[in-house]
């Protein structure tokens, strides 16, 4: 089975070849044949020189590139052209430990369709680097996505480290979903 992991990286050039490293080499921690895909909307200093590089190293790195290209069109391209079985979200920053990422699909495997890595629960926690407005704002953004969607139970529904079974996805018409910024 393959897990696609999409990640939208931004002026990530230092970061990329570490991040790919540490992901791929947890192909012997998950039941899945992990593939990365690159969501890149023309970063200024060289990120998507540094990813093709990789790509041309191995052949389960992927990337998309243009304007306004994020999560939604990652997760149509994972589904559409990588054939995911699985697909995961984090960030390119290392705001999401990649050690972690083996823990959402074998939540998968519990039964479970879709995953999130939560800041907002026992073990989590809301980067040190975001200090008092972020922090707000992100824990209003779950107070209302709780309130209006219904989410009594989800802890933190704006967190972008997640693991969605294909299934689940195909059921929603992602191609016909007008997607600006970093929303899904």
């Amino acid at each position: 089975m393959k897990a696609v992991i999409i990640m939208p990286p931004w002026n990530e050039r230092k970061n990329i070849p570490r991040l790919i490293k540490e992901l791929l080499d947890l192909s012997d921690k998950t039941p899945y044949d992990i593939h990365i895909l690159m969501v890149e909307d023309h970063a200024s200093n060289g990120t998507a020189d540094v990813i093709k590089a990789s790509q041309r190293e191995c052949p389960k790195i992927h990337l998309i590139q243009g304007k306004n290209k994020r999560w939604g069109n990652g997760m149509v391209h994972a589904l559409a052209v990588l054939h995911a079985d699985v697909v995961l979200e984090t960030d390119a920053d290392f705001s999401h430990n990649p050690a972690d990422v083996p823990r959402l699909p074998q939540t998968l495997a519990e039964g479970y369709d879709f995953v999130i890595g939560s800041r907002y629960v026992s073990g989590g926690s809301i980067p040190q680097e975001w200090g008092l407005l972020l922090t707000t704002k992100s824990l209003f953004a779950n107070s209302l996505s709780r309130h209006w969607a219904g989410l009594k139970t989800i802890h933190d529904g704006t967190a972008g480290f997640r693991a969605i079974r294909s299934t689940l996805l195909r059921k929603i018409a992602l191609q016909d979903i007008e997607i600006q910024g970093y929303a899904f």
